[in-house]
């Protein structure tokens, strides 16, 4: 898949959570964002590894 498609799904999964949110209550954003920030820390060890990984290339192809 490339970058184009990818970004342009990410696109249309933002376009519907964003309208989802939009009709939810304020207990309900609360316990998704709840959940996402559980998610995230559950995942923080890949998330950084994944980034350390981004930052070598990076370094690697001399970008700034």
């Amino acid at each position: 898949m490339d970058a184009v498609t990818v970004v342009g799904d990410l696109a249309l999964t933002a376009r519907k959570g964003a309208r989802t949110l939009s009709t939810a209550t304020g207990a309900e954003r609360k316990a998704a964002l709840e959940a996402i920030a559980q998610a995230i820390e559950s995942r923080s060890e890949e998330i950084l590894a994944a980034n350390e990984k981004d930052m070598a290339r990076a370094r690697t192809e001399g970008m700034h």
